[in-house]
């Protein structure tokens, strides 16, 4: 799959011993998105239920990645005191159903599972550092919801730190709670850099396999109970990327301690993800250039006649800046829209043209017309450039 790494398959498992009982599902697997709120499906319809057949429960969630292809984390499969992989059969997936308790969406059966292993056949999950918390499930079906790409390379940008990013699941909602929500949840938080989660974590964090995201304030997180489901991250068009699967933190929503996800968006997880995946179902997984190519337009433009101010409304095709420039007669500014949809940039007038609009009689009105130049720089993609006119009004009191 990649210089010295190797897929290993549920199928090859031995047969259980005959009479062995149905091992419970894993602590550290069983939760949900720690404050955020309430979610439909169809808002993140690449999230899937995974469930542990022998008790017929929820046991973690797992990003649909293509049409019969499921990323999750290995610890969601290595269940036991021991954290032996187990059987495929033991799993089945649900696609489709925002409340668990439903009978909505689909019910998919596994065909395999698979692990990455090293020249030896040593698996590369490593329980006790959660190295390589990752699998990739096949379902025995096709799910009709939507996918998810995995940031692919180029697309960098759009998961650098401080980008905003969602976790979602059915996990615990506080870090003390006992019981997964029915209800699927989402939670806004942001990527932290590597060093800063360094700080916390120390030796336990391998940066090359994983990578960060939380709150500084805390009071948002994936918990117990989210494992192996998605960390995304908006892209221009109103897309999202794949970046990450929820894998292990001290506590949940903690200040200043943040999540750690598997590096689902770099090597050397991203080429042995992409490469096994395409091997064993044929599919590609990675997205290629998140910019937009057709820019952005002015919709509208506001007016504040009692402070001689304005604005353009313009509609951006996904995350990143919006700048409007210095000229002789308006003052610059910044916008930094974290999706598709509209932002508004100010127009303040400087130098001889805000005088000139505050030199008014009172009652009188005085009117200017303002020559702009506004950038937009999207997440991973080129400057454009527009240049616009606004009309800014004063009315002097």
């Amino acid at each position: 799959m990649a210089p010295g790494i190797y897929l290993a398959a549920a199928s090859e498992l031995p047969p259980p011993q005959p009479g062995a009982a149905p091992l419970a599902a894993s602590a550290a697997a069983v939760g949900r998105v720690a404050g955020g709120s309430e979610t439909r499906i169809r808002r993140w319809p690449w999230q899937v239920s995974i469930r542990y057949r022998p008790i017929d429960m929820h046991n973690c969630g797992g990003s649909l990645v293509a049409p019969k292809v499921v990323v999750t984390a290995a610890h969601c499969v290595t269940l036991g005191l021991n954290r032996n992989f187990q059987p495929a059969r033991d799993f089945d997936v649900v696609t489709g159903r925002t409340r668990l308790s439903s009978d909505r969406g689909r019910v998919h059966a596994l065909a395999d599972y698979y692990w990455f292993v090293d020249g030896d056949g040593v698996p590369l999950w490593d329980p006790n550092t959660a190295a390589w918390d990752v699998v990739f499930m096949v379902l025995d079906s096709r799910a009709d919801q939507r996918t998810i790409k995995i940031a692919g390379p180029g697309e960098e940008a759009v998961w650098a730190p401080g980008r905003r990013a969602f976790v979602t699941g059915w996990g615990t909602t506080s870090e003390a709670g006992e019981k997964s929500s029915d209800v699927l949840r989402q939670g806004a938080i942001k990527m932290i850099s590597d060093s800063a989660c360094d700080d916390y974590y120390g030796p336990i964090l391998h940066p090359d396999v994983m990578v960060c995201a939380g709150r500084r304030a805390g009071g948002v997180d994936a918990c117990s109970g989210d494992s192996g489901g998605p960390l995304v991250v908006p892209i221009a068009g109103g897309d999202f990327r794949l970046v990450g699967d929820t894998s292990f933190a001290e506590g949940c929503a903690r200040p200043r301690v943040p999540g750690v996800y598997g590096r689902l968006a770099s090597d050397p997880i991203r080429g042995a993800l992409a490469n096994g995946i395409k091997a064993v179902a044929g599919d590609r997984v990675l997205g290629r250039n998140a910019a937009p190519s057709n820019g952005f337009a002015v919709v509208a433009r506001t007016h504040r006649p009692r402070r001689g101010t304005g604005g353009i409304v313009l509609r951006v095709p996904g995350p990143g800046q919006v700048q409007l420039h210095y000229s002789a007669k308006s003052r610059g500014a910044l916008a930094y829209p974290g999706e598709a949809g509209r932002v508004e940039v100010p127009v303040r007038p400087r130098f001889r043209i805000a005088r000139r609009l505050a030199s008014g009689a009172p009652g009188e009105t005085r009117r200017v017309r303002v020559r702009a130049r506004v950038t937009y720089q999207p997440l991973g993609g080129e400057e454009h450039t527009r240049n616009v006119r606004i009309g800014l009004i004063r009315r002097n009191r």
